[in-house]
């Protein structure tokens, strides 16, 4: 839980850092909190296998896998279609991306259509990671820019509020 760690040493190194009446505003903090809860729920979904249309903790689809999370952690409602969710939010580049935005993909075809979403897992700076339901292994964490996925890379979506 690499992210957890780095999201609360975050937060706390600028409050450290100004002076001591100046504090997060509740938004900051909210938005944090609702990462590490979206983040704490994808991460206990790890090794769950693969099942088409599945948007449970028996298997997931990739959509049905992001449905899922925000619904079970934020109480948010994302639909189970992955064009629809990666018409949700904002687009981000690589460089502003963090836990917890939206990933999209082209299908297995690399035709320029949405056919895959995953979810920011954690960013360094070698690497986005994101976490998704892949169809040949089940709920897995992968670097955007691995071969595979830096060729049918489409947008970042930030669809947290």
């Amino acid at each position: 839980m690499k992210w957890l760690v780095l999201l609360c040493i975050s937060s706390s190194s600028l409050l450290a850092q100004g002076d001591s009446s100046i504090r997060f505003s509740d938004s900051v903090e909210t938005h944090i909190v609702a990462i590490n809860k979206l983040l704490l729920a994808a991460d206990k979904q790890i090794g769950v296998p693969y099942a088409y249309g599945g948007c449970s903790p028996k298997g997931f689809d990739c959509s049905g896998f992001i449905k899922y999370c925000y619904q079970t952690s934020l109480n948010r409602t994302i639909p189970h279609r992955s064009v629809e969710i990666s018409q949700m939010g904002i687009s981000v580049s690589r460089q502003d991306a963090i836990p917890g935005d939206i990933v999209t993909f082209t299908g297995r075809s690399i035709n320029g259509k949405v056919g895959h979403v995953g979810m920011v897992y954690e960013v360094s700076n070698e690497a986005v990671f994101f976490i998704h339901s892949s169809s040949s292994k089940g709920i897995r964490v992968d670097r955007i820019n691995s071969t595979y996925w830096q060729e049918r890379f489409l947008d970042i979506r930030r669809i947290l509020d």
